[in-house]
């Protein structure tokens, strides 16, 4: 009975060390699945029935060849967060969506390392809106050789940020303004919430001056290249050292 037991206790180790093994493969799997997209993100200003025109860079990270499923949408800002939204489409007579046109198939497929240059073009209309427009082009790549229903894939994106000039308000002010009063040696780290008060994404640009303890201004540190969207209030951290 002993050696029974004990043949029962090996095989259902056996059998667990397999469904773990599996499970392991099963994730190792869809981790292969990837893409890289450059740019990650575009912004334009465009007067009413201007036009204009770039490359997307995709490259098929993955370790098997993909099918490459391309679809665009649009994105709304998050009042009072730093965070968005995609919808399908926002309210209006036209939109990003409508403006953004990609020349590639809308599924296509894609070989292993394989690097494409995909052009696009974005046209306002006439009857555009003054304002901030805001989309995305999104690229979902599935394992080509997987003909289940549920295709488990992975997804990049360019985010489009459009303002059409007009009767609209860039502006935008600091809520709060954090560092250490008093700092020995570097580095020294200013954190700031800033908060996007007008109709158009707008990008802070500045410097924060750094004085020692008798007023003189001894360093500086600039703040710029981060993007804040109408509504949104986005924490911003610089550092001098």
């Amino acid at each position: 009975m002993e050696i029974t037991k004990l043949r029962i206790g090996t095989l259902a180790l056996v059998v667990l060390a397999s469904a773990l093994l599996l499970g392991m493969m099963a994730q190792s799997a869809v981790a292969s699945i990837g893409l890289r997209i450059q740019p990650v993100k575009i912004s334009q200003t465009l007067e009413p029935g201007d036009s204009t025109k770039g490359v997307i860079t995709l490259t098929n990270e993955s370790d098997r060849p993909v099918e490459v499923y391309v679809t665009v949408s649009d994105f709304v800002p998050m009042a009072g967060a730093d965070s968005i939204q995609f919808v399908d489409r926002v309210e209006g007579v036209t939109s990003v969506k409508d403006w953004i046109t990609v020349d590639e198939k809308a599924v296509f497929s894609f070989k292993v390392g394989e690097t494409r240059e995909i052009p696009y073009s974005i046209a306002a209309p006439l009857d555009a809106e003054p304002g901030g427009h805001f989309g995305a082009v999104f690229f979902k790549a599935v394992d080509a050789a997987d003909e289940s229903t549920l295709r488990i894939g992975t997804q990049v994106g360019m985010l489009v940020l459009i303002a059409i000039p007009g009767n609209h308000l860039q502006k935008g002010e600091i809520r709060t303004f954090e560092a250490d009063t008093f700092v020995q040696k570097g580095p020294v780290s200013f954190e700031m919430q800033f908060e996007n008060t007008g109709t158009v994404h707008f990008e802070p640009k500045g410097d924060i001056a750094i004085s020692n303890m008798f007023g003189k201004v001894i360093g500086h540190a600039p703040v710029e290249g981060q993007v804040v969207l109408p509504t949104s209030i986005k924490t911003l951290v610089e550092h001098w050292n």
